[in-house]
């Protein structure tokens, strides 16, 4: 490791570009997280809303990001990192600041949406400035940089963005974090205006044929493998995290709202700290992708079956937060799957497999949602005591025994991916 860090510090330079597109990035993350979550019962109450409809607050946010993905891929490996995040930071700037400053549920949805498909231009192109700016050797540690920094912003978006909002209102907070975003938005437009930043043009990026490379990508059947075992495992994750984790703790657990969004607190920084250690474990064993993501796989049927008994058998809540940790855990080694998605294709299409890989991530994320919240208004008998609206156990176990069929699924699936060890797995075709 002491080559690395010679490495890193030899171009110490670039960090004046990496930083603030990572700060930029982490408030995106952290809009990610806090909404629709841990406002759950403010937002049914504050915009007269049932579980469904606030699940479409985060699911308009997630459902345009998603989608913008694999075309925002694309445009980073043509028109490199600095034009795309141009563009794209200002939209999710004008959406943020705007969100909580409406009431109308249309405007609301729609504010969302802008966010979102900002917000979807960061990811990719830090992904493109870390191989740029660090090379392949490094990649895999400044990936792990880049998730701890996004996970960091998803961090506050838990227990400190919930006390936040129990002693302010919910629409002053989120007023503030906009402006925040907005002075990290200024700051990149400022580091990228250097000579270092203007490097990142289309000068710099490779040029392949856009509709030949991308059929060849969807061709790639071990890619498609590999989308399906980390998508199933990442939407279990982040919707606990962001949607319905800290109401079930409430619902089931008997967890009081500040407990809950501590616990939800917890888990992220386990995440957190999982996603480090296991980009530098990569690293330390020749860049194998595959253990981690069998290891992945399989703590997320346990921690399912150990849910729908904790459910069934009304555990106490200690089960639960076992359980959340170890969904935190599972999601921390989740790395290794985005890094097999890229490395299955070629060196030009990098960000775009990137890009289909988190876009399906994310609609992963976005069909989940309002299945949760259909399960909690279907089967959850809900009932209101001190004006917040409560779910029953019987809802949340019937969606977890639907989770854990398609996690036995996965577990098995994943098996059949190919190890890449940190290589292309294919060279791009010129046009």
């Amino acid at each position: 490791m002491s080559q690395f860090f010679q490495e890193i510090w030899s171009r110490k330079r670039v960090f004046l570009l990496f930083v603030p597109l990572t700060l930029l990035y982490s408030t995106s993350y952290f809009q990610r997280t806090a909404i629709p979550g841990q406002i759950f019962n403010q937002l049914q109450n504050d915009l007269s809303m049932d579980a469904v409809h606030v699940t479409y607050i985060g699911a308009a946010f997630i459902y345009i990001y998603s989608l913008s993905q694999l075309f925002i891929g694309y445009l980073v490996d043509r028109f490199g990192a600095r034009r795309v995040v141009t563009l794209g930071g200002l939209l999710f700037c004008i959406g943020v600041i705007s969100f909580p400053l409406l009431n109308n549920h249309s405007l609301v949805y729609v504010a969302r949406m802008i966010a979102g498909i900002g917000a979807g231009t960061m990811y990719l192109s830090l992904l493109r400035e870390s191989d740029r700016l660090f090379g392949r050797e490094n990649y895999s540690v400044m990936i792990g940089v880049v998730f701890v920094c996004g996970y960091a912003g998803g961090l506050f978006g838990t227990l400190p963005f919930e006390r936040l909002t129990a002693a302010f209102p919910w629409r002053n907070v989120l007023l503030a974090a906009g402006l925040l975003s907005c002075f990290f938005y200024i700051w990149f437009l400022i580091a990228y205006s250097t000579k270092d930043g203007k490097a990142s043009s289309p000068a710099a990026v490779t040029k392949t044929s856009g509709l030949k490379e991308t059929c060849r990508m969807f061709a790639n059947i071990p890619l498609w493998l590999d989308v399906f075992c980390g998508t199933l495992n990442f939407s279990i994750y982040f919707v606990i995290q962001t949607v319905v984790g800290k109401k079930l703790l409430h619902d089931a657990a008997g967890m009081s709202s500040g407990g809950a969004a501590g616990v939800i607190f917890a888990l992220t920084l386990v995440c957190m700290t999982v996603l480090m250690s296991s980009a530098t474990l990569t690293r330390l064993c020749n860049n194998r992708r595959k253990p981690l993501m069998v290891f992945a796989s399989t703590l997320e049927v346990i921690n399912i079956s150990v849910m729908c008994c904790a459910l069934y058998f009304k555990l106490p809540s200690w089960v639960f937060i076992a359980c959340f940790i170890s969904f935190a855990i599972a999601s921390g080694t989740l790395i290794s799957f985005s890094l097999t998605a890229q490395e299955l294709g070629s060196p030009g299409t990098m960000t775009r497999s990137a890009g289909f890989y988190n876009m399906t991530n994310y609609l992963g994320v976005v069909m989940l949602s309002p299945l949760v919240g259909w399960f909690l208004d279907k089967f959850g008998n809900p009932v209101t005591k001190e004006g917040v609206v409560i779910h029953s156990p019987d809802a949340y176990l019937k969606l977890f025994i639907c989770l854990l069929i398609l996690a036995v699924t996965g577990a098995i699936i994943v098996h059949f991916i190919p190890e890449t060890r940190g290589k292309f797995q294919r060279q791009d075709q010129r046009s």
